[in-house]
């Protein structure tokens, strides 16, 4: 019964995070059990609408929206109808739909027409954190992704 209570709370231990080690009993040697790290955000949609300067991206985690998790804006590299733009602002949302991120960027030049075609890239930095990545609230970072295509409707 003893046994079985110590297996218990080893389960335990490990879905919550916390770095177990193994010792096999009579022996001295150890096997460390690692936590699963939880994946980072992923983009799961997008949307442009006419008559607006603004591009919608949708990813599957909430996402920090203090300046700890909020990327420079040369981190995203986008075009309208092949052109390139600016982004000229980036706002994140978390409060739209529950357990998603949604990320607003607004960019330079003409409303975007019905019709046309925007495309997104985001680059994670390699290393460093100035200017920082976007960030989901468990403190992973988004991948680097694109260039997405979004027809703007």
């Amino acid at each position: 019964m003893q046994l079985g209570r110590q297996l218990a709370m080893l389960a335990v231990m490990a879905v919550a995070g916390t770095a177990l080690t193994l010792i096999s009993a009579g022996t001295a040697s150890a096997a460390a059990v690692t936590p699963i790290a939880p994946p980072p955000p992923m983009l799961i949609g997008a949307e442009a609408h006419a008559g607006t300067h603004d591009v919608q991206l949708v990813f599957d985690q909430e996402l920090m929206t203090s300046s700890a998790g909020l990327p420079g804006l040369s981190r995203f590299v986008v075009t309208v109808n092949g052109v390139a733009r600016n982004v000229t602002a980036l706002k994140v949302t978390d409060d739209v739909t529950a357990g998603e991120g949604l990320v607003d960027l607004t960019l330079s030049g003409l409303p975007l027409a019905s019709g046309g075609t925007v495309t997104v890239t985001y680059r994670k930095p390699l290393s460093g954190t100035v200017p920082p990545p976007l960030v989901g609230v468990n403190g992973v970072p988004v991948n680097s992704f694109g260039p997405v295509s979004i027809l703007v409707s």
